[in-house]
């Protein structure tokens, strides 16, 4: 949550940490929430109902809830 009145910063490439809605294996793609901001994570290609693929992809595996690294790199 970003409170009212506060800067934001948008970043289309980079290393980043995120909370995970899905187990995240290496090298799944992310999908961003169309509406929430939350991140799941899949098979390229796949289809998450209400998300939208992205060109991140997973760096490191975690379980639901956790934080894994997603990356644009390579």
């Amino acid at each position: 949550v970003i409170p009212q009145g506060l800067p934001v910063t948008l970043f289309n490439q980079g290393d980043f940490w995120v909370k995970t809605g899905t187990n995240a294996t290496v090298g799944q793609k992310v999908f961003a929430s169309n509406t929430a901001g939350d991140v799941k994570t899949g098979a390229a290609g796949a289809t998450i109902a209400g998300y939208t693929e992205t060109p991140w992809h997973v760096d490191s595996a975690g379980s639901t809830g956790e934080l894994i690294q997603i990356s644009t790199w390579g």
